[in-house]
């Protein structure tokens, strides 16, 4: 979970946001208690150090391993083995 939380926080800027799986509990028809995104940590690293990460992980799509992922519809990135 962290090790994707990780991976997320790259994705969305180096914003890390706490995880969760349900958005509502609801009793007998009420809203008993919401849940919503939360930030955890504005900034995980640099900007320098996200572009890196990026270009790297774009870089196994595009260079590497799983080029066959590849599409010009969007952007992947991704890391293997």
């Amino acid at each position: 979970l962290h090790t994707l939380m990780i991976y997320n926080a790259v994705a969305n800027g180096g914003k890390m946001m706490r995880p969760y799986l349900v958005n509502a509990v609801v009793r007998d028809g009420k809203m008993v208690q919401e849940f919503g995104p939360q930030v955890m940590r504005e900034s995980v690293c640099s900007e320098q150090t996200l572009v890196q990460l990026r270009a790297c992980l774009e870089g196994v799509v595009t260079e590497g391993t799983a080029r066959s992922m590849e599409t010009p519809l969007y952007t992947i990135a991704g890391k293997t083995g």
